[in-house]
């Protein structure tokens, strides 16, 4: 990963963290000069280089724990956003056979780009809301 894919509050994985080699998730809390990151996980804080980390896929329990709601008639998440900057319902569903993008985020019934990255979503949805997408670290 580089520096300029990510923000503060990116909740990126760090690879081979525990002696298992399961990737550890951390949110990044400050980006520093030469592709370099500070990441904490609320209990230990470091600095890396950005290349090391890897980015967390969107999942079903992650949408769940997350401030969208599936909605069983769409067959997608939707989280409604009124605000001074946005106002509408932003939805991500999965995509369905051979294609290499799992989810597609929409607007209302546009559908606007295909995901697979938590990361990436929580960038969009700052972009398009000036909010942040409300999400917690998974052990």
């Amino acid at each position: 990963m580089k520096t300029t894919e990510l923000r503060q509050n990116n909740i990126i994985g760090y690879p081979n963290w525990y002696k298992d080699g399961k990737v550890a998730e951390f949110k990044v809390t400050e980006l520093l000069r030469d592709n370099r990151v500070e990441i904490s996980n609320g209990r230990i804080s470091t600095t890396c280089n950005a290349s090391v980390l890897v980015p967390i896929p969107i999942t079903e329990d992650r949408l769940e724990k997350s401030e969208f709601v599936f909605d069983i008639h769409e067959g997608e998440y939707c989280d409604g956003v009124h605000n001074e900057v946005f106002s509408g319902s932003i939805c991500i569903k999965r995509r369905h056979g051979n294609s290499k993008h799992r989810w597609e985020l929409c607007i209302g019934h546009i559908d606007i780009t295909f995901i697979n990255h938590w990361h990436r979503l929580q960038n969009l949805i700052f972009l398009l809301t000036g909010n942040e997408l409300k999400s917690d670290l998974h052990s």
